[in-house]
């Protein structure tokens, strides 16, 4: 009797302990097909952001679009432009994108390590992560620090995909954390809806 007892107490922690971890996100964007969530990093003043779309397309066309510099001005929010510097032993991908100012903000650039940890026909992950030992910063930027973001792409039917990001960034500067994270949520909003309305093309 006393070990079953145990055995209750264990589930009954276990789902409260799961809703709590749950209860951490909050929602700033629902609807149909579309959702952002975000939650505050431990330890951190800035967030973490959970979002999801649905897209026409397939995996290959998303590859495409994710993984080429050209295409990055066409869809992610105040980006002027993105460059492949170098690619490493490991396959992952050295780029370099740069951010317009705007309001209050500064000009940026995210120097990062872009690596595919699996693509078929069927699934896309791709994780990106700073790598700012790589190039002394520039005088005339600010620097994003402790990039921590993944890309997954996943196949719906023949005509689409879900596309999910989970992300957190350090923009550094003097911008006050509340600000940026405003921001952080405003400019991926935009970034998603230039994302369903661009047409996927392979090259």
């Amino acid at each position: 009797m006393k070990l079953k007892s145990i055995h209750v107490f264990f589930i009954v922690f276990v789902l409260i302990f799961s809703q709590q971890s749950q209860a951490k996100w909050h929602t700033y964007l629902q609807k149909k097909d579309f959702l952002i969530e975000y939650q505050k990093l431990e330890n951190s003043k800035f967030t973490e952001i959970n979002a999801s779309i649905k897209i026409g397309g397939n995996i290959d066309d998303f590859f495409t679009i994710l993984t080429n510099p050209e295409f990055a001005p066409m869809w992610l929010d105040k980006v002027i432009s993105s460059e492949l510097l170098t690619t490493l032993d490991d396959g992952s991908a050295v780029v370099l994108t740069l951010f317009e100012s705007f309001g209050p903000v500064q000009s940026r650039e995210m120097l990062v390590k872009s690596k595919v940890i699996e693509k078929t026909p069927d699934l896309l992950q791709i994780n990106i992560t700073g790598y700012n030992e790589y190039l002394p910063e520039n005088k005339n930027r600010t620097r994003v620090k402790k990039v921590n973001v993944i890309w997954q792409a996943q196949k719906l039917d023949n005509n689409n995909i879900k596309v999910t990001y989970r992300g957190s960034f350090d923009p550094a500067g003097s911008l006050p954390a509340w600000l940026s994270n405003e921001f952080a949520l405003t400019s991926l909003e935009n970034s998603f809806n230039k994302l369903r309305k661009l047409k996927p093309i392979n090259k």
